[in-house]
């Protein structure tokens, strides 16, 4: 039987965005075990600078919005290190809490993580 990991994408954050994002990310369960950028409570507001800012350095960072089907859900993302640990990245995740438990953020991570070994020099070598 499929589950809802079969069906899970990322691509970059996009205008339009902006309108579900508040409804996944406004949730206290999710925003206390992120990091301290993501506000609480997430307005319409935040989502709007989240989407102008999430493309911004692409030599440095790739946010993804997580989908399932063409239905946004969460977000996953990565960051470059800098000085000494610059072949390494911080990598975060996010999935809306009614999305929990179905293999989704597992399955985005995956994504995300094929991308920073296949666009940035992290490997080894």
């Amino acid at each position: 039987m499929a589950g809802a990991a079969d069906d899970v994408g990322i691509r970059l954050w996009r205008p339009g965005d902006e309108a579900v994002l508040p409804q996944l990310a406004n949730n206290r369960r999710i925003w206390r075990n992120l990091t301290d950028r993501f506000p609480h409570p997430y307005g319409h507001e935040d989502a709007v600078r989240w989407i102008h800012s999430a493309n911004q350095r692409p030599d440095e960072t790739r946010h993804f919005a997580v989908l399932t089907g063409d239905r946004v859900v969460g977000g996953v993302g990565f960051e470059r290190l800098k000085d000494l640990c610059t072949r390494t990245a911080e990598i975060g995740y996010w999935v809306g809490e009614s999305h929990w438990g179905q293999g989704i953020a597992t399955r985005a991570l995956r994504l995300a993580t094929e991308c920073a070994f296949r666009d940035f020099d992290f490997g080894c070598s």
